[in-house]
């Protein structure tokens, strides 16, 4: 391939090259996460139950159940398996994960006084594990449709050359992979005269989630609990992206091979409060309520791509500059409810909801202004709800348990992902006595997705579809006194 002339220029920095956008929105706002391995094997269905750490997560006033105090910690492991569905070929992958689904202490004051309506007072600190993003993905298949040069080219289409990003059109440029269709005009066309060449895309994603929680709970004659909790939560996630198309069997003139490689880190801190009550109308029956106000995050991200062409003749290569960007990301506020009810003294049965709209989320930066990606925001999302239920029944000093729920996909109408919603099953079993407990939790869930390699401008690639399976084991070892 020859290009018209060869130019030698340092390109402006383009804060758009990566772009934070309704994707990061998305990522850090809708919670997956684990706990203890009672209130994860009853899929998490709490709040109206408390008496649990991971509860205080999701309805603080759970702490004001607690009769002792108490030490529990979470270890966890994880298998996650994607398969994907592109251009009639499928490809599989897997990975584990091990990580630390709470640990946390809670401190209970008995008030053991008739004239007061205050019965305790209990306090907690401690982690819960709010998301894993631990994932590997492989798409492959041979596209006669279109290139991913061709998305350059419309990338381009319309800009001086001088004016294209250091990440994606400065790279693809400089490697030759698409060239002016007229010399010295801003219209491009991809350096490829045939297609139905091989497409990878090798996508490695680590990385979670979690929240450090500050909390008080007060227990009112053993009928209202109320309780607020003030939580910090952490931020890891790292992808890499492998691309390659390859012509292995000559179809393209002149072309043998090109790839990038794609890398993102990204950590950050989120602040929020959560208040919520439970209440106790007969000895068998409760009902609650919990507000979570939006978490308020600080992200900081790191980037860059590695282009490579080869040619029958030559090969090119373009390395980026590291990028670096911060922004705030402003996560929707979320509402729980719920009620629970104690069925012969034997067995719990707890029912949940959860709404919170993915639509109000927001992306706010001091050095760009958002405009665009927050109304993507607002066109992509809708309100999400999720049901959850969770059983227990106790045979001595051994619990029985098991859970379900059932998540609504957060995606609007007509978008791609709008028919997939989420189901997880859980179960597990426990042993406690005044002193001690052991429990064991076991959490499977399949969630689909269709993927797009390259989309916009006027050019979407094909749809890949991911199924990812996940199972997840978890065991808690819990102390009172």
């Amino acid at each position: 391939m020859k290009r018209y002339s060869l130019i030698i220029a340092i390109f402006a920095f383009s804060l758009t090259a990566f772009g934070q956008n309704q994707v990061d929105a998305l990522r850090y706002s809708a919670l997956d996460g684990t706990g203890t391995a009672r209130f994860t094997s009853m899929a998490g269905a709490f709040s109206s139950l408390g008496g649990d750490f991971s509860a205080i997560s999701l309805n603080p006033a759970g702490l004001g159940v607690y009769r002792s105090s108490e030490f529990t910690f979470t270890p966890s492991i994880s298998y996650t398996r994607s398969q994907s569905d592109f251009l009639s070929n499928s490809e599989t992958d897997f990975t584990y994960n091990v990580n630390m689904g709470n640990i946390g202490y809670v401190g209970t004051i008995l008030i053991d006084d008739d004239e007061y309506a205050l019965k305790s007072m209990s306090f907690g600190f401690g982690y819960n594990n709010l998301n894993n993003f631990d994932e590997v993905i492989e798409i492959e298949g041979e596209n006669t449709i279109n290139s991913m040069t061709d998305h350059f080219a419309s990338r381009a289409s319309g800009s001086d050359y001088s004016s294209f990003d250091n990440f994606y059109l400065s790279p693809a440029w400089e490697t030759y992979l698409f060239d002016p269709i007229v010399p010295d005009t801003n219209v491009y066309m991809s350096a490829y005269d045939a297609r139905g060449q091989s497409q990878r895309m090798d996508i490695n994603r680590k990385g979670h989630m979690g929240e450090y929680v500050f909390s008080m709970g007060l227990n009112f004659n053993h009928e209202l609990y109320i309780g607020a909790s003030f939580g910090i939560q952490n931020v890891s996630f790292s992808q890499n992206i492998f691309y390659k198309e390859e012509d292995p069997d000559n179809l393209i003139t002149d072309f043998n091979s090109f790839n990038y490689t794609d890398r993102l880190e990204a950590d950050g801190t989120g602040y929020n409060f959560k208040i919520g009550a439970i209440y106790r109308p007969i000895d068998w029956m409760r009902v609650s309520a919990a507000l979570h106000t939006p978490t308020f995050y600080n992200m900081y991200e790191e980037y860059s791509t590695n282009f490579s062409s080869t040619f029958v003749d030559t090969s090119y290569s373009y390395a980026s500059p590291s990028g670096y960007f911060s922004y705030s990301l402003i996560s929707p506020l979320r509402v729980v409810t719920g009620m629970s009810f104690i069925v012969m003294d034997q067995a719990i049965v707890s029912l949940d909801y959860e709404f919170l709209d993915y639509s109000i989320s927001k992306l706010r930066s001091d050095d760009y202004s958002f405009n665009a990606e927050n109304d993507a925001i607002q066109d992509a999302f809708k309100a999400s709800h999720a049901f959850k239920v969770g059983a227990e029944y106790k045979l001595g000093l051994i619990a029985l348990r098991g859970g379900y729920s059932y998540i609504t996909n957060p995606y609007a109408t007509g978008q791609l992902n709008s028919g997939n919603d989420l189901m997880k099953f859980s179960g597990g079993f426990g042993f406690r006595t005044q002193s001690f407990f052991f429990d064991m939790a076991y959490v499977y869930q399949n969630k689909s997705n269709k993927y797009l390699m390259y989309e916009g401008y006027e050019l979407d690639a094909p749809e890949a579809n991911i199924d990812r399976l996940r199972h997840s084991v978890l065991a808690t070892i819990g102390f009172r006194f």
